[in-house]
């Protein structure tokens, strides 16, 4: 997408520093919704770091080693992936257990342990319709969430396409 830069011949201060916090606001947004994406991999990935590693050890080694478990998940989600549409190309009707599975770790774990902060702020909002707006959001947020897995498309992203087709190729190799 073309982006277009803005520059300031008028040297209004003001509006350069309105637009520069507007897009750091942009950027926070985006990086909230990426860590949404990925909150269960985040949390797996660190649970996991936490039987390695001690808490004297480096701070870099910490956040390395819960983004190498991270991509780990992510990978082996795409795996699975692979295997539900390869189940389903088929006909074979264990590619709901696999799907099951699948959106139950990455989309209904997050909101399921979001669920709470979600209707207290809710509630805030509205407090006659609090319940009705909970619901509404984390059909809203799980939805998003989906969409960005798209478990029933024949689609997987470059960096974990090795692992999807790895999944696609073990149901084609085993018997029919």
């Amino acid at each position: 997408m073309f982006r277009s830069k803005t520059y300031y011949f008028d040297c209004n201060s003001g509006q350069y520093l309105f637009d520069r916090c507007l897009n750091a606001i942009f950027f926070v947004f985006k990086l909230l919704f990426k860590a949404i994406i990925y909150f269960p991999l985040l949390v797996t990935g660190y649970l996991l770091t936490t039987r390695i590693l001690q808490k004297q050890d480096h701070a870099l080694v910490w956040i390395g080693v819960t983004l190498l478990f991270t991509f780990i998940f992510y990978a082996i989600v795409f795996f699975l992936k692979g295997i539900l549409i390869a189940f389903k190309g088929r006909g074979n009707l264990l590619w709901i257990l696999v799907f099951i599975v699948c959106v139950a770790y990455t989309c209904v774990a997050p909101l399921w342990i979001m669920f709470d902060t979600i209707e207290k702020l809710m509630f805030e909002i509205s407090m006659e319709q609090g319940t009705t707006l909970t619901w509404l959001f984390s059909f809203v947020l799980g939805s998003y969430i989906y969409s960005r897995y798209q478990f029933l498309m024949n689609v997987a992203p470059v960096s974990v396409a090795p692992f999807y087709q790895a999944g696609i190729n073990l149901v084609a190799s085993s018997k029919k």
